[in-house]
């Protein structure tokens, strides 16, 4: 109420600016549930909770659209499978409870972001067109290493999931809300966060954005300039990696992905704390049998 006193659906009124809405876990207590003096069925434990009704969520994410929302996500996946007995005693229940949130999400005409998501409940994805992107970062915090996500991007492209990096400081100046602690590379944040394929999501305070730096992650009318496929480290920084000593150590962050305007490709390579690096037209096109380099 201090945030929105009017209430959400009001800025979305005055706004019409798509939301995405973000849930993390269904607790022991939630209003919704019958044990609770609630309408819908959940299976209720000692700490947490799960609806277990194909009529909640249609219920939930209908009446979520009238205020605006256009992604749901879904936060905190894998402590909702792990901290409750029925979702581990259960072969199928997990699933049933991503596919009914998948299901009302694509009738209602929304999109779902997966977060804090482990292997098994991305591959789940795979059979829910409704999900359409996940977190592939750790959480904000300025100066931490979140933005390193060319190798879990790797993961989520190949199932036709667009990796998400979370949202970042803009400037090297704000401070407040994590103490003294300011962003010391805004640009490296912006660029990962273009290069994802995936939402671009500043959170400065108001009037502390750098609205110049934002803004060269999209045209003048807001449309983001992604890439066709987010950004992946290239197989020669990771087999580096893999094999690295103290004599010869990895490569670091370099990754490339690729763009397609009037039907001609362009190559974006990012290289953050990266050693000298003879880059090839391989490692930009790994099918192609060229092998021209590059210095970079």
């Amino acid at each position: 109420p201090s945030i929105f006193p009017d209430g959400i659906d009001t800025v979305y009124n005055l706004t019409q600016w798509p939301i995405v809405a973000h849930n993390r876990y269904w607790s022991a207590n939630t209003d919704y549930a019958k044990q609770n003096g609630g309408d819908w069925d959940f299976i209720v434990e000692t700490e947490k909770a799960l609806p277990i009704s194909q009529e909640f969520w249609d219920f939930l994410l209908s009446d979520a659209r009238k205020w605006g929302l256009r992604t749901y996500e879904q936060d905190w996946l894998y402590n909702e499978f792990r901290d409750l007995n029925c979702t581990l005693e259960s072969a199928t229940l997990a699933r049933q409870w991503l596919v009914q949130m998948a299901t009302a999400a694509e009738n209602n005409g929304l999109t779902v972001q997966y977060c804090m998501s482990w292997p098994r409940h991305m591959l789940q994805s795979v059979e829910l067109q409704a999900v359409t992107q996940a977190r592939a970062s750790d959480d904000y915090h300025p100066g931490n290493d979140q933005w390193r996500v060319g190798v879990t991007s790797i993961f989520a492209d190949a199932i036709g999931v667009t990796p998400t990096k979370d949202n970042f400081w803009s400037t090297t100046t704000e401070v407040g809300r994590y103490g003294k602690d300011n962003e010391p590379y805004p640009r490296l944040q912006a660029a990962v966060s273009t290069l994802s394929a995936g939402p671009v999501a500043p959170s400065d305070a108001i009037g502390e954005s750098d609205a110049k730096l934002i803004i060269r992650s999209a045209r003048a009318d807001g449309k983001l300039l992604r890439p066709e496929r987010p950004a992946r480290m290239i197989d020669a920084a990771i087999r580096s990696a893999a094999f690295a000593t103290k004599e010869e150590p990895a490569l670091g962050d370099i990754w490339a992905t690729t763009s397609y305007i009037s039907g001609l490709p362009f190559s974006q390579v990012l290289a953050a704390e990266s050693r000298e690096f003879n880059l090839t037209l391989s490692d930009l096109f790994p099918s192609s049998p060229h092998s021209h380099s590059h210095s970079h």
